[in-house]
C-alpha cells in the first residue's frame, strides 16, 4: 500500500499462483447383514445402519492413519525438531514450551501466519497434562487438584496460542485378521504446529487439503450379495488425496 495522489488509481496488484497435481484414490470397506437378520431384527435393532456406521468407522480409520503418516512424517516440513534424552517432554526437565514458542516462530517467519492448529497423540496431550512445568504455568487458574482432560486441554490450547488443540486418540489393530491383534495409537507420539485457513477455498492457505472426487466423500451403497448368499452388503466409498500444499 501507499499513498494514493489525486486523479491516479493508486498501487495495485495481486498474487500468482502455482499449479500442481494430485491424484484421487478410492478407499472402501463394506458389512454384509444376511436377509433372515434384517427380516427377524427386533424393531429397536436397526442392523442396516449399524452395518453402514461399522463400514464407515473403518474408513474413517484408514484417512486417520493416512493423515497421521503424512503428518508427523519429517520430510513433510520445511522444519521440524526430534526430541532425545532430557528433552523429551516426559522429562520434567524438559524446555517443551520453549520449543513451541520457537516453532511458532519459525512458521510465522516464514509464512506470515501464526500456526493457529496443533495436533498431538493422545500419550503426548497425557505426557502434557500432568508435566510440571504445564501444572506451574496454569496453578492460578482455580482448577486444583487433578486437572479434567477438557479443563487441560483448553489451558493447553490457550498456552500454545492456536484456535484448535486436536488430541488424536484412536487406536487400529495392525495384524491381519488372522492374528492375534496387536493395537496402536494412530497419532503416536508427536505434536504438529500448523497454519490452517478458517473457511476451504481455491485461493487460501493452508498447510494441507484434502481433495474429494464429487460425490464419494463417504458414499453409502447398499446391494444385494449375489451367488443365491441371500444377503445385504452395506458399502461406503471414499476417494480423496491428502496433500500437503503449503509447509
Amino acid at each position: 500500500a501507499a499513498v494514493r495522489a489525486p486523479a491516479t488509481t493508486g498501487v495495485r496488484g495481486g498474487y500468482r499462483l502455482s499449479t500442481d497435481n494430485y491424484s484421487t484414490e478410492q478407499f472402501s470397506f463394506e458389512a454384509t447383514v444376511a436377509e433372515e437378520e434384517l427380516e427377524n431384527a427386533d424393531s429397536p435393532l436397526k442392523l442396516d445402519q449399524d452395518a453402514s456406521a461399522f463400514a464407515l468407522e473403518k474408513l474413517l480409520i484408514q484417512l486417520e492413519v493416512a493423515a497421521s503418516t503424512q503428518l508427523f512424517t519429517a520430510g513433510s516440513y520445511n522444519s521440524s525438531l526430534d526430541v532425545s534424552g532430557t528433552t523429551y517432554w516426559s522429562n520434567d526437565l524438559a524446555d517443551w514450551y520453549s520449543q513451541i514458542v520457537t516453532g511458532q516462530e519459525t512458521i510465522q517467519a516464514a509464512t506470515g501466519q501464526r500456526a493457529n492448529n496443533a495436533i498431538m497423540g493422545v500419550q503426548v496431550f497425557n505426557t502434557l497434562k500432568k508435566h510440571a512445568d504445564f501444572l506451574e504455568r496454569i496453578k492460578y487458574t482455580g482448577t486444583g487438584g487433578v486437572i479434567p482432560s477438557a479443563v487441560a486441554k483448553r489451558a493447553l490450547a490457550e498456552l500454545l496460542e492456536v484456535d484448535n488443540l486436536h488430541v488424536g486418540e484412536a487406536i487400529y489393530n495392525t495384524a491381519d485378521e488372522v492374528q492375534t491383534a496387536s493395537y496402536s495409537f494412530v497419532w503416536g507420539k508427536s505434536c504438529a504446529l500448523l497454519y490452517q485457513a478458517p473457511a476451504p477455498g481455491l485461493k487460501t492457505f493452508s498447510f494441507a487439503k484434502r481433495f474429494v472426487r464429487a460425490g464419494y466423500d463417504f458414499r453409502v451403497e447398499r446391494y444385494q450379495l449375489s451367488d443365491g448368499k441371500n444377503a445385504d452388503a452395506f458399502r461406503v466409498l471414499h476417494e480423496y488425496d491428502l496433500k500437503i500444499v503449503d509447509n
